[in-house]
């Protein structure tokens, strides 16, 4: 009796479980992307606008990682947020502090 208890009792709680395939999930990273006109060194890249850039880019709420890579003809900036952030506010303030400091950087980097 007890065995087909349980087992009346796992069947009616599977049941009645919530099941989600896909749940509603939200990375919380954006990217930042800088090209250059020509192809330059990696280390001249980096020197000139992603050192730059990352220094604006961590000044914003709620960032708990930055990585970036530099090539020949670009580069790259992944901004990791906490879970906890609304990534449309945090877009608007990273797109706002990189307008700050797009004036230092050469022109020949987008």
């Amino acid at each position: 009796m007890l065995f087909l208890g349980l087992a009346l009792l796992g069947s009616v709680s599977y049941t009645h479980l919530p099941q989600e395939i896909m749940p509603d999930v939200e990375l919380p990273y954006l990217i930042v992307q800088v090209s250059g006109r020509q192809e330059a060194n990696p280390e001249y890249m980096e020197k000139q606008a992603i050192i730059p850039l990352e220094g604006a880019v961590g000044s914003v709420e709620g960032v708990s990682s930055i990585e970036s890579t530099a090539e020949q003809r670009g580069g790259t900036i992944r901004v990791y947020f906490n879970q906890d952030v609304n990534l449309e506010y945090a877009y608007l303030k990273l797109l706002e502090a990189i307008n700050q400091i797009a004036g230092s950087i050469p022109e020949e980097f987008t």
